[in-house]
């Protein structure tokens, strides 16, 4: 149940910050391929989590 707390408390937190990122994210000079290295490590940091958790259980 605390999970449920937390994603809560994350989603006015994403709320705020997703403009500033996306705009850092798009219009930053840098290499093209960081988008693409950012959302490559957040899906896999999303995996670890869901195996972590799955092996809470």
């Amino acid at each position: 149940m605390y999970f449920h707390r937390l994603l809560l408390l994350l989603l006015p937190i994403l709320t705020l910050t997703l403009p500033l990122l996306l705009e850092f994210w798009l219009f930053s000079p840098g290499l093209w391929y960081r988008p693409f290295l950012i959302w490559a490590a957040l899906c896999m940091l999303t995996l670890l989590i869901e195996q972590w958790h799955r092996h809470e259980l």
